[in-house]
């Protein structure tokens, strides 16, 4: 039984053209911004709200230029030259920050041919409330390992226990020294063993 084709899908070139228009008619609707690049840097696509948080009208020829020449700083060269994406990073364009995503793009076998950087909030304040719960759970964290720290902290059960400050000789002979060979004026400190 064979399928029924779509007019206009006869190869695998006209799918993964049509799901490179969908998945680029995509990203223009979910975030803030879009870039493509090729394997040289230079600009393949950029979606009109990229081209407005730069400055730029739809009348700018952007396509076919290297990206840093209108991204400036962009990092989407090293990515694709790590071919490690760098999943979120506040990335500032003129005087505003932005939290951005920058993917490397590879084909069938694995070699980076592209990259892409999105624009995911076009204004760091956005994450103000997961900051916020971020930083409070550090702190959290912070404060929980202080208090193990000093409970876990040997001096002070030893100063408890042998009645001398940590570090301090007497303390380190009062535990090498079993408690029956102790003068007498250092009982007090630490309570005789039980005699039958």
């Amino acid at each position: 039984m064979t399928r029924p084709s779509r007019p206009g899908l006869t190869n695998d070139a006209d799918v993964r053209s049509l799901a490179s228009n969908t998945l680029l008619r995509l990203f223009d609707s979910l975030y803030e911004g879009a870039v493509v690049v090729d394997r040289a840097g230079r600009i393949t696509w950029i979606n009109d709200k990229y081209r407005a948080l730069l400055g730029l009208n739809g009348a700018d020829p952007v396509e076919g230029r290297a990206v840093e020449e209108i991204i400036p700083n962009s990092r989407l060269r090293h990515v694709m030259e790590s071919g490690r994406a760098e999943l979120l990073d506040v990335f500032a364009i003129g005087s505003r920050q932005v939290v951005v995503s920058r993917i490397p793009l590879q084909d069938e076998s694995g070699v980076v041919i592209g990259g892409l950087g999105v624009i995911l909030y076009d204004r760091v304040q956005a994450l103000k409330p997961i900051v916020s719960k971020f930083q409070q759970m550090q702190a959290d964290l912070a404060s929980v390992r202080r208090e193990l720290a000093e409970t876990r902290r040997p001096s002070t059960v030893s100063a408890r226990w042998s009645g001398f400050p940590p570090g301090c000789a007497m303390s380190r002979i009062r535990r090498a020294v079993p408690p029956s060979a102790m003068p007498p004026f250092c009982s007090s400190a630490r309570p005789a063993p039980a005699r039958n």
